[in-house]
């Protein structure tokens, strides 16, 4: 079942959360081999507002921990004109079955004090 995380973000801050996918004794996944992605979009398949990926170092495992990464600098953040959308996160298994683990809503945070 897909967990629900809403996610705040700083207009002008960097992004930096570290989430954790334990089972139900709390132990973590191993999460050795594994990939991962996600998006961020105005709406359900509406128009992309940011990617995190395994691939390009914006999504990091933590293997046996269980821990997974997300980062983003502030300069991504700088200048955007929305305010509300949708995410989910999507893990790949190393034999390719894909685990929807978390989905929400993403708010943006304009900064006042430049």
């Amino acid at each position: 079942m897909t967990g629900r995380w809403d996610i705040h973000a700083a207009e002008g801050v960097p992004f930096d959360r570290t989430l954790r996918w334990t089972n139900a004794q709390g132990q973590p996944y191993d999460l050795t081999g594994w990939s991962g992605r996600m998006h961020w979009r105005t709406h359900i398949r509406g128009p992309l507002l940011l990617t995190f990926s395994t691939g390009d170092g914006s999504m990091v495992l933590g293997g046996l921990e269980g821990t997974i990464r997300l980062l983003q600098p502030a300069e991504t953040f700088t200048g955007q004109t929305w305010l509300h959308g949708v995410h989910d996160l999507k893990l790949i298994a190393p034999w390719g079955a894909p685990t929807r683990l978390v989905a929400g809503t993403v708010t943006l945070d304009w900064q006042v004090t430049t």
